[in-house]
């Protein structure tokens, strides 16, 4: 990212990173936080929105044997995913805003002070897939960046078609071909699920899909500061070069103005 450019990324980070009864899970969550730390400075904001996890899918499953309703169970997966993203917060330290945020508005008003803003879940009924999106539109992100296992969005579910195929690059027109019969129930949302690719498609919403270790993170913001670095030396070129037309012209309708002798 550039000096420059003031940016605002929102990241989704998957809630399985939290599963610290895993010894790489541990490692990969300090090596994705530091990351956070070392490209978050006073120029450039970062809005992350996090899953529940195992532990909510736990207690999810668990109720939904014993049929409790479906905004219980939704419920219960967002406070998992606000314990997990508390515990971020605390982890990240004083750059983060110390609390979770469960308002956009209340973000919107704390955006521009380079904190790091961190969210979990919002409304039952709404994944953090789609609180991803809505936080990326109503804080004008320029970019959304879903970090997930698969690493991809694929052709098919990849744990259950072998075949499946990951995509480089795909349209929102392919997207929902690719959901069409996915689960909307509470702890059972697709990737991307078809409220936050409305989102995504409605504000046009730059988004990129990788892979949940920090260096899949770290690779992508350096590309996309080389990106922006190239794309304001040539803005900046064309500023130049259309002042010294400016200038030449000036010259050439002033001169040609002057009096015969």
């Amino acid at each position: 990212m550039d000096e420059g450019k003031n940016l605002k990324i929102a990241i989704k980070l998957t809630g399985y990173i939290f599963d610290l009864e895993s010894i790489d899970g541990v490692n990969e969550l300090d090596s994705v936080i530091q990351c956070i730390k070392k490209f978050c400075n006073g120029d450039n904001e970062f809005y992350i929105i996090i899953g529940g996890g195992k532990g909510a899918r736990r207690y999810i499953q668990i109720g939904r044997d014993r049929n409790a309703p479906e905004s219980v169970l939704d419920i219960l997966g967002i406070m998992f995913s606000r314990i997990n993203a508390q515990l971020l917060i605390s982890l990240i330290g004083d750059k983060a805003y110390p609390d979770p945020l469960k308002d956009l508005q209340d973000a919107a008003r704390l955006t521009g002070k380079g904190n790091i803003l961190v969210f979990g879940g919002l409304i039952p009924g709404i994944s953090t897939n789609a609180v991803s999106a809505l936080v990326a539109e109503h804080l004008k992100a320029d970019m959304l960046i879903t970090m997930t296992r698969a690493g991809a969005l694929y052709t098919n579910d990849p744990e259950k078609d072998k075949n499946a195929k990951p995509l480089s690059r795909v349209t929102v027109k392919e997207v929902r071909k690719i959901l069409t019969g996915s689960s909307d129930r509470a702890g059972h949302y697709p990737l991307i699920d078809q409220t936050a690719l409305s989102i995504i498609s409605r504000s046009k919403i730059p988004t990129r899909i990788i892979g949940s270790d920090a260096k899949s993170l770290v690779n992508l913001l350096k590309g996309e500061k080389l990106t922006m670095a190239l794309f304001l030396f040539l803005l900046k070129s064309l500023i130049a070069f259309c002042i010294l037309l400016f200038f030449l012209n000036g010259d050439v309708g002033w001169s040609s103005n002057k009096p015969s002798i």
